[in-house]
């Protein structure tokens, strides 16, 4: 995907007419650069971005079957619990188990080579440790230790692993040591308490243990050690700095052991670091004097208020994890999950998972062929669900449609067409809300050469002329969930962006091998650089696909539900996937208007940052039965 900072990245194709997706990032970084007023917040977003796609690598270790010690339960499961959450993280992990001296020692030499590019660089160890007179001691499995002289020359000193990290010089290094579990050398004297030493963090090094110096651990009560079953829970929590996560980790398992084990960290760090970056999050900013803390920006405050707004008075306890989701940084959040608590306790199971009230007029039966929202007009049709093979099966795609797989689908409904200016005023009319666009700087346009920002372009007035017929543009994914609560909390119907699976499927008119959306000419079906006269149209002027379904190949590109991930076809789940691993950005899915036609085809992805529009930008929603 290219260099890393750059995470909304389109190749751009110049012609007389046209610009590809891929335009978007690199055009939108030379725009800031070569401005001279770039904004605080968009340095932090750089950083952010920085910070997502900077290397990082991971050394695990876990020792369960000592030889001539006491054996440990549960080391190996934690190593691979581990492992496996640090893959999700998107570190490259280095692993191993039930490793002699020799093996530790090699392991260690490797991953020392592999963190010298930079980046970030995470050690973890979990299995018997020892400190023999201040100095930190990991135990192999085939340690034969009887006195303390035997521990240097058959055990693994930590410092090994510090001197490794502190030669790579990297940005930043973490080390975990949950090593003082159930502690089978206590007759030695220069043991200490039986726990380990703490340990000076060389500079740029976050040093964490599983309990207090000279303290011993829980190796726990089922399947995984106390500390790393509550570890990894928090290391998922999106948007938390490194401090805050380990404090995090620290009151779960005080609380757990009534403080008969306190976690404890040492640091030297001077930077931010996050496991799972939330985009909602703000990075810290060098500078020669401490500045005051960055207030939220205006507009994320606006979309805020009005989502909660919208599902205050929800009944579904799901609403409110979705606030949570977009939102798990705002000062609501304790009321939401007060919420849920409510509701879900008051709610039977068969209320808990129903998908739609039956309280509300007009509820459509599930084979029925259309739906008309009750408050909008917006027309959906009924997609009969089954599998298909997903990706580029015409030939001739990118490397993120494959490997083509078979995906399976629930029924569902979708938009005839993409939500129009009208139906997107229906909302701003009712509650207030500004978008992005309307609330920051403007949209961005092409001006030909480069993607440049616009205060005067918004929704309302993306630089041509449009009628409530025409598509809606210039709007953000955070924009989209702020409209689909508002509708949903309209009617009670189960409004969503589609998935990249549901999108593709009605696209290739219910898993046909098409090109584009109702064939293979474009120009029938799309509205595109050759034929749109620089401009969106109104949606319905083009032919329908074969499932009824308008302009999924160009009016707009359009906004999708998934988080975005080249890989995730590798990923999928064969049933109703919908990939929602954290990442920077939402996919994208069609092309628009103002693309050639490589990148009108159904099959084709993108990708955009949540806070990004562009007037080549729409939506259309699902609708769940």
């Amino acid at each position: 995907m290219g260099k890393a900072i750059k995470i909304f990245i389109f190749v751009i194709i110049i012609s007389m007419f046209s610009i590809t997706q891929a335009v978007y990032a690199k055009a939108k970084k030379a725009a800031r650069n070569d401005s001279n007023t770039s904004q605080s917040s968009e340095n932090r977003s750089i950083e952010i971005q920085q910070m997502q796609s900077e290397k990082r690598v991971a050394l695990v270790m876990g020792n369960s079957t000592y030889k001539n010690i006491k054996p440990l339960k549960n080391p190996v499961n934690d190593a691979q619990a581990m492992a496996r959450v640090l893959e999700n993280l998107h570190f490259k992990v280095i692993s191993g188990y039930n490793l002699t001296q020799k093996d530790m020692k090699k392991l260690i030499s490797e991953f020392g080579d592999a963190i010298r590019d930079g980046g970030v660089g995470l050690f973890y160890f979990a299995g018997h440790g020892i400190q023999i007179n201040g100095e930190n001691y990991l135990i192999p499995i085939d340690a034969d230790v009887h006195s303390e002289k035997d521990v240097d020359p058959e055990a693994v000193n930590a410092n090994v692993v510090l001197n490794n990290m502190a030669y790579a010089k990297n940005r930043l290094n973490i080390v975990i040591l949950d090593a003082c579990r159930d502690n089978p050398f206590r007759g030695f004297r220069s043991a200490g308490g039986g726990g380990l030493a703490q340990m000076k963090a060389p500079e740029g090094t976050f040093i964490a243990y599983a309990t207090s110096p000279g303290s011993v651990a829980s190796d726990g009560d089922g399947k995984n050690g106390l500390y790393t079953q509550e570890l990894i829970k928090n290391m998922e929590k999106p948007g938390l700095q490194i401090e805050q996560m380990f404090k995090g980790v620290r009151q779960s398992v005080e609380q757990i052991s009534a403080k008969k084990q306190t976690p404890w960290e040492s640091s030297s760090i001077t930077g931010d670091f996050y496991f799972k970056i939330d985009s909602n999050i703000k990075t810290s900013e060098p500078s020669e004097e401490s500045t005051p803390t960055t207030p939220p920006k205006q507009n994320d405050l606006n979309a805020e208020k009005v989502t909660w707004k919208t599902i205050e008075n929800s009944t579904d306890p799901s609403d409110f994890k979705e606030f949570l989701s977009a939102f798990p940084n705002s000062s609501l959040a304790v009321a939401a999950k007060i919420k849920i608590k409510q509701l879900e306790k008051t709610q039977s199971p068969t209320q808990q998972t129903a998908s739609i009230p039956q309280t509300y007029p007009n509820k459509p039966k599930s084979n029925d062929s259309t739906f008309r929202d009750p408050n909008t007009g917006m027309e959906f049709v009924f997609i009969k669900g089954g599998c298909y093979q997903m990706g580029d099966t015409v030939g001739g795609g990118e490397e993120n449609e494959k490997p083509v797989h078979e995906v399976c689908l629930d029924d569902f409904y979708i938009g005839k067409y993409e939500v129009t200016i009208g139906e997107f005023r229906s909302f701003t009319n009712e509650t207030g809300y500004k978008t992005e666009a309307e609330s920051s700087d403007g949209c961005y346009y092409w001006t030909g050469s480069k993607l440049i920002k616009d205060k005067t372009r918004t929704w309302q007035g993306p630089g041509f002329e449009q009628g409530d017929r025409n598509p809606v543009s210039c709007v953000t994914w955070n924009d989209t969930q702020s409209y689909i609560n508002w509708l949903r909390n309209k009617n009670g119907y189960k409004y969503r962006l589609p998935s990249e699976a549901e999108w593709e499927y009605v696209c290739r008119s219910g898993g046909r091998s098409e090109k584009y959306s109702g064939g293979n000419d474009v120009n029938s079906v799309a509205w595109y650089v050759v034929n749109s006269g620089g401009r969106s149209h109104q949606v319905g002027t083009k032919a329908p696909n074969g499932l009824g379904v308008y302009d999924m190949s160009g009016n707009l590109t359009e906004l999708i539900q998934d988080w975005y991930d080249a890989a995730a076809y590798t990923k999928h789940t064969h049933n109703n996937p919908i990939y929602d691993s954290y990442s920077s950005t939402h996919g994208a899915r069609g092309g628009g208007w103002i693309n050639i036609p490589e990148y009108n085809r159904c099959s084709a992805r993108f990708f955009s940052q949540p806070d990004y529009n562009y007037y080549n930008l729409g939506f259309r929603l699902v609708r769940i039965p």
